[in-house]
């Protein structure tokens, strides 16, 4: 197992995860805040 860390493939796959996370994170806090705003929205008529 610790022998891939050395190859320059699992980094990639590495950054590749880090940026899909980042990616998603990005877009359920996108969909909260809409979210929350049309709660209020909805509150608020």
């Amino acid at each position: 197992m610790f022998k891939d860390i050395e190859n320059p493939k699992n980094e990639e796959m590495f950054k590749f995860a880090i940026t899909i996370t980042l990616f998603l994170f990005v877009i359920v806090t996108l969909a909260f805040s809409e979210g929350i705003s049309c709660l209020i929205n909805i509150i608020s008529t």
